[in-house]
């Protein structure tokens, strides 16, 4: 097995050569193509729902769907977006992405996707000075041929050296806990309320409304392998030795041992993450992308319509950091049929620090129109004001 080329720092070179792909249908690793009702219910627990309309088969005769549902962001599953091909060595950290959803994601459904580099740019931070930035576009379409979804994701490309170098984060470390602070954690989940099947008026939402805030965590590293294997898991034994000696430069090879490892490995061991950059082991970032929708979907109830989510992560998630989901009414207004809201988000640690913020477009019931959708089935009738897609 080949070791990998010690790239220090990023080249003209890389990306001239990054940039000849744009354009081009990048090859992905599929493991999962079919949204069971097993895959379904292994994603919402992963991501710590307590919405009963993506856990429960019993809801789905009752449910707007007439099927049991997914998470929008299920989609993770069958492709986790993360377009970052060409700077080879180079870390590659999952910036944020902005969502845009058509079509519910039914049990039974079979989803396909197709990503491809659409931009890269250069960028400067503190963070590590010269980085890249991959802009990537996933489709995703299911058996019917309709486009369910698609998603363009921001993948930062960070040099380890520099990034350590300039230890942006040297100042963060893992929290100790008080009993207040538990117990502040405690009173949030308890406090959290899923709308369900109670409708959600656009008539009665009002600007500067804010969203009950949903609590994930303290983050074990249990949770984030448990999210990592709903999304399809992690390359093992032989798969991952084969992985490695044909991509040597796009793993992480341990400096005591010289022995291989996915990227992964900084959910799991602290003196990984430290050589890119990060005080220890921190999250992925996707998952809190999914903790966003989770918090607009509880609010929103199950006869709305998750139109758009954009977010942006601003901080890294360390090892046992809690995180509250939060958002507020920005604005309202029609766009045809539709009655529309806009909301701000945002994801705040226990620190009190915005580890990530974003927007999102819902479209609400309204009392005033009743057009009904053929792409949606409701048992028993539309109920009234369905606006929905």
């Amino acid at each position: 097995m080949t070791t990998a080329t010690k790239y220090k720092e990023l080249t003209d070179q890389m990306f001239d050569e990054a940039r000849q792909l744009i354009g081009v249908p990048l090859r992905r690793l599929v493991v999962q193509t079919t949204a069971s009702r097993d895959l379904v219910c292994r994603f919402g627990l992963s991501i710590g729902t307590r919405n009963n309309l993506y856990l429960s088969e019993n809801l789905a005769s009752t449910n707007v769907y007439g099927k049991q549902v997914g998470h929008p962001t299920m989609l993770y599953c069958f492709n986790d977006t993360m377009v970052a091909p060409k700077f080879p060595g180079i870390h590659a950290i999952y910036g944020g992405a902005d969502w845009e959803w058509f079509a519910p994601i039914r049990v039974g459904d079979k989803i396909r996707s197709e990503s491809k580099l659409i931009d890269v740019q250069e960028k400067h931070g503190r963070f590590c000075g010269r980085m890249a930035l991959e802009i990537g576009e996933t489709t995703f379409h299911n058996q019917r041929d309709r486009l369910a979804a698609r998603a363009i994701s921001y993948v930062l490309r960070t040099p380890r050296d520099a990034a350590v170098k300039n230890a942006k984060y040297l100042g963060m470390s893992k929290y100790a806990y008080s009993e207040a602070d538990l117990q502040r954690i405690d009173k949030s989940y308890d406090a959290e309320e899923v709308r369900g099947a109670v409708p959600r008026y656009w008539e009665d939402t009002q600007i500067g409304e804010e969203l009950t805030p949903v609590v994930k965590g303290p983050l074990a590293t249990d949770d984030m392998l448990c999210f990592m294997d709903a999304l399809g898991g992690i390359l093992a034994e032989a798969y991952f030795v084969d992985y490695a000696r044909r991509h040597p430069d796009y793993v992480y090879w341990d400096p005591v041992t010289g022995h291989p490892e996915s990227w992964e490995v900084t959910m799991a061991k602290d003196s990984a993450a430290r050589e890119f950059g990060f005080p220890g082991v921190h999250d992925t970032g996707i998952g809190r992308i999914c903790w966003a929708e989770d918090l607009i979907t509880n609010w929103m109830g199950d006869m709305a319509w998750l139109r758009s989510l954009k977010m942006r992560l601003v901080r890294p998630c360390l090892e046992y950091d809690t995180t509250w989901s939060k958002g507020k009414v920005v604005k309202k207004y029609s766009e045809g049929p539709q009655r529309l809201v806009d909301l701000e988000v945002w994801c705040e640690d226990q620190r009190g620090e915005v580890t990530a913020r974003g927007s999102a477009t819902v479209a609400l019931l309204t009392r005033e129109v009743d057009i009904l959708l053929p792409q949606l089935r409701f048992p028993g009738g539309y109920p009234k004001g369905w606006a929905g897609l």
